[in-house]
């Protein structure tokens, strides 16, 4: 809509006016009252839509009403409302307009009695009457239902989606209200109706937004379209179209002094930027030379922290082996000596017994004795016990961290929470440092064949693989304050 050109279309407001005269004049020569009073009402109708009230005032008080059909009727009710609505609208006096809204309301009331109820001008008529009261919600559902006997592309359509807009905008739904408007100004410019009202409420909402130049485009459409229909031509659109016109100016006027501004302001920066380059350009040979020495320091200060690092944590893991071997050999130091006492203890008594037996003479329970191998059970399941309460005071949940490391089909279940099986006192020797076989053998007295066989299974039912199964079995942590409370 970049420019507009009505010369080729001629939508003569002036030339219906007078055809109009010319059909009451005629319709008079043949006496023919409800013709003239019919054609007076089309006329006074237009001359609302030109903006002469005072004509159509004239020319509705020459109809006689009272000897008018319902088509007559209808027109004069129609031409009646229309021009008592504007006169509310532009009046200044609060008397005076509420005055005019009665008399346009009762005649709207009037032409709702006689016109049919899918007319359009019948939607119209309560569309206006539901707006005036505040009942938007209601006026919309009127269009809702105006909508369905209108055809898309027709005046009518155009009129009912200015109307939906004008329901929407009061209701707060500004998006929707703005859709309609738009639908209804396209109808207006595809159908030629040259009707400035949808038009000229965009340009006011363009305007508000600041898109001033499409307003001002908008705005002209409006004026030429005014133009064209003849008639007066109100005065707040030209005066809109005179501000939007200055405000546009004036836009124009301080963006061309911001640019003139902002030339002045990039050509010193330019300059200035200009001696900076030629002063950085003297100190970038010497930054160079600094930087290379700054990133050579920063690569040996990194390597050396990476040392650090690992030396401090080789330190970290020998402290903590160091603190566990320490601890470990505290506690057994104390354990081999009460072991050694209990075996001094049983072994004098073992002795006492076969000094007696030899004493009495009594050989054959000697040789019985000495023959049964409980005394070796007896001492083997005592020494096991130890084992296992002193290996499970330092280390209190080691039977639930090694069922962590198997696979969940092949975890151990003892029978007793603080007695450990035969596998479990292998891996237990193992975490204790132990890992020869043929060691691990001779302390739990099993077979090295045995030994070895546990070894390989648990390994292969390690949960992360068998090749660190026994590396991780030697990280189960250590419970120091277990033993120091010990």
């Amino acid at each position: 809509m970049a420019a507009f050109n009505f010369s080729t279309v001629q939508v003569e407001n002036d030339s219906t006016i007078t055809s109009l005269q010319h059909g009451v004049e005629i319709a008079e020569e043949m006496k023919d009252n409800q013709k003239a009073d019919f054609c007076r009402c089309l006329l006074a109708y237009q001359y609302v839509k030109s903006g002469f009230y005072a004509e159509a005032m004239v020319t509705l008080n020459r109809v006689s009403t009272g000897e008018c059909d319902k088509t007559t009727m209808t027109e004069y009710y129609k031409s009646k409302g229309f021009l008592y609505d504007q006169l509310s609208m532009f009046t200044k006096n609060k008397s005076d307009k509420a005055y005019f809204q009665s008399v346009s309301d009762s005649a709207n009331n009037a032409l709702l009695r006689i016109l049919s109820k899918k007319s359009t001008f019948y939607f119209t008529t309560v569309f206006v009457k539901q707006s005036d009261k505040g009942e938007y919600r209601e006026a919309l559902k009127t269009s809702n239902e105006w909508a369905k006997i209108v055809k898309k592309g027709t005046h009518e359509y155009a009129v009912m989606m200015y109307y939906r807009y004008r329901a929407l905008s009061e209701l707060g739904e500004a998006s929707k209200a703005e859709y309609c408007l738009l639908l209804s100004a396209i109808c207006d410019v595809e159908t030629a109706t040259y009707n400035e009202t949808a038009i000229f409420n965009i340009c006011q909402i363009l305007k508000d937004r600041g898109d001033v130049k499409r307003a001002q485009i908008y705005m002209q459409y409006a004026y030429a379209a005014a133009i064209s229909f003849g008639g007066k031509i109100r005065d707040n659109i030209t005066h809109d179209l005179e501000n939007v016109n200055s405000k546009y100016i004036t836009e124009l006027n301080e963006k061309r002094q911001s640019v003139n501004r902002a030339f002045i302001a990039i050509a010193f920066l330019f300059f200035l930027t200009f001696a900076l380059l030629i002063y950085s350009l003297s100190q970038h040979k010497k930054l160079i030379a600094q930087k290379e020495k700054v990133e050579h320091i920063l690569i040996i200060l990194q390597e050396n922290n990476k040392k650090l690092s690992n030396l401090a944590d080789q330190n970290k893991d020998t402290n903590q082996k160091l603190m566990e071997v320490s601890i470990i050999k505290d506690k057994y130091i104390g354990i081999f000596f009460g072991i050694c006492s209990s075996y001094i203890n049983w072994t004098d008594k073992t002795l006492k017994l076969v000094n007696k037996l030899l004493r009495n003479k009594q050989y054959d329970d000697l040789y019985q004795m000495s023959k049964s191998a409980e005394l070796k059970e007896d001492a083997l399941n005592e020494l096991y016990s130890k084992f296992d309460e002193i290996f499970l005071s330092m280390f209190p949940t080691f039977i639930q961290d090694f069922n962590n490391l198997l696979c969940p089909n092949a975890r151990i279940i003892v029978k007793k929470e603080d007695v450990l099986n035969t596998p479990l006192r292998i891996f237990a020797l193992i975490r204790l440092g132990v890992e020869d076989s043929s060691k691990i053998s001779e302390l739990l007295n099993l077979a090295p064949s045995t030994v070895y066989n546990y070894r390989t299974k648990y390994r292969n039912e390690a949960l992360n693989g068998r090749v660190t199964f026994e590396k991780e079995v030697k990280k189960i942590g250590i419970r120091m304050d277990s033993i120091q409370s010990n």
